[in-house]
């Protein structure tokens, strides 16, 4: 083989090299900027959460809890959790409720009965999310990650 060949095919080779780099990340730029919908968050996700809720007017009481919320894809939830506070560990009984989600993928969580509603972030593909207790009488924050 002649120089003139060697190095020809070296830069064939690098070009090939750099333009599968950059449709990678060009791909991977448009799975970025996909947008969230209620399919987004299906399945079932292991959550935690902590934070404090009110006992009675005056007084936050710390908690924390682990469960399991199943999402439908189109907009209802269910699951259980164990909780952990000043007065004891129990198992709550089953919540459900509807949840939002919106192109930017922020949503809410809203359980039937008037318990306390939860804004959330979700992250990477619908894997995990990121919620805050919105409702009066808690402060807290939790994560699901999908099972």
């Amino acid at each position: 083989m002649k120089w003139n060949e060697f190095f020809k095919m070296k830069r064939a080779g690098s070009l090939v090299w750099v333009l599968g780099c950059l449709l990678i990340l060009g791909v991977s730029s448009v799975q970025a900027e996909q947008p969230c919908t209620l399919a987004t968050l299906s399945g079932s996700y292991a959550i935690t959460n902590s934070g404090f809720i009110t006992v009675n007017q005056n007084e936050f009481v710390p908690f924390t809890s682990i469960g399991r919320l199943t999402f439908d894809g189109a907009g209802n939830y269910s699951g259980f959790r164990f909780t952990k506070d000043p007065s004891g560990f129990h198992k709550l009984a089953p919540s459900k409720g509807t949840y939002k989600v919106k192109p930017d993928c922020t949503g809410s969580l809203n359980p039937e009965g008037g318990r306390s509603s939860a804004r959330l972030v979700i992250a990477h593909g619908g894997d995990e999310y990121y919620l805050i207790a919105t409702g009066k009488g808690s402060v807290g924050m939790g994560t699901g990650r999908k099972q």
